[in-house]
This record gives C-alpha cells, sequence and structure tokens, in this order.
C-alpha cells in the first residue's frame, strides 16, 4: 500500500471522523501537570537509557581490550 493512499485511509477512519466533533474544553490544571511531569519522565528515561547504551559499550570494549 502507498503511503499516500494509507493517509487517506486512515483520514477517513471513522475515529477521526467523529474527532472533528469533539467539544473544545479547557483541560484543567490536574491533567496540564500530569501531562508535563509525563513528558518530564519521558526524557528522564530516554536519557537514563543513553547513559546504560554507552556504559555498556565502554564495558564491552574493555572486555574485548582484556581478550577474555
Amino acid at each position: 500500500m502507498h503511503e499516500k493512499s494509507s493517509q487517506l485511509l486512515y483520514a477517513e477512519h471513522p475515529w477521526l471522523q467523529n474527532a472533528k466533533k469533539a467539544p473544545n474544553v479547557p483541560l484543567g490544571e490536574t491533567v496540564k501537570a500530569r501531562l508535563k511531569q509525563f513528558s518530564v519522565m519521558n526524557k528522564l528515561k530516554k536519557r537514563a537509557l543513553r547513559v546504560l547504551i554507552q556504559i555498556t559499550v565502554v564495558v564491552c570494549l574493555l572486555l574485548s581490550c582484556m581478550d577474555l
């Protein structure tokens, strides 16, 4: 399936068709705070994962230098 045809197919999905009719209501401070906290935690997890990958690479390099 081509990208353009799949985009058209998705655009015709009932969920997206009904989404246009959704009311525009304020989320509230609690929801905004939770979304912000979720975003911060995702960034923290990504950074922690990068550090773990870097440490793993260094350990692998050190072990390969030791000719185990």
